[in-house]
């Protein structure tokens, strides 16, 4: 008898479909507005004078700016973009978030372009998204079997931001969903779902 490996990796067609089908935008948005309301508590608990979290919607995007004081590039690179916490993750005591999905989640949810862009003491990047050439990105590993193997790469690329370019003045965090699905789209146009 032979063994072998028989692949087991999710697709992340599959992923992203399974983590977005049932959560409502209006929930959707209320994760985003979770993350910065967790930045502002990190800033002051008891007084969030000064701070902001500014939303603007239309039927062709969606935008999320604060003054919250952002994440490091270390929190984009080991929490922030994977899907899941991590069990070696510090626990982050006062926060509302805890399942490591929200952020992903609501973008995946919205619309097929996103861009992040996080300004904090000591990092300033951005991660600029097209979902579908996300979706296909691939790399090539060596398998146990020493055979070459194409699987998902479900990495997220990211740039510094220069301190001339750049859509924050402030710490914190600025984010971008265009290309929105029509569901979107239309529900953004609603008057009724404003308010």
């Amino acid at each position: 008898m032979m063994d072998g490996i028989i692949n087991g990796r999710p697709t992340k067609t599959f992923f992203v479909n399974m983590i977005t089908r049932d959560i409502s935008i209006r929930d959707a948005i209320l994760d985003l507005l979770d993350n910065s309301i967790d930045g502002a508590s990190r800033i002051n608990k008891d007084d969030y004078s000064g701070l902001f979290i500014k939303v603007n919607v239309s039927k062709s995007e969606f935008i999320l700016e604060d003054n919250c004081g952002g994440f490091s590039l270390e929190v984009a690179k080991n929490y922030a973009f994977r899907f899941g916490r991590p069990e070696s993750a510090k626990a982050l005591g006062g926060t509302i978030g805890r399942f490591g999905v929200g952020m992903k989640r609501s973008l995946f949810k919205m619309g097929k372009s996103f861009e992040v862009e996080s300004k904090t003491e000591i990092d300033h990047f951005q991660v600029d998204i097209d979902v579908a050439n996300w979706l296909v990105k691939t790399d090539k590993i060596i398998n146990k079997e020493g055979v070459e193997e194409e699987i998902d790469d479900w990495n997220f690329d990211y740039v510094d931001i220069k301190p001339e370019i750049n859509n924050l003045d402030a710490k914190g965090t600025y984010i971008k969903v265009s290309e929105l699905y029509d569901e979107v789209s239309s529900q953004f146009e609603d008057e009724a779902f404003l308010f």
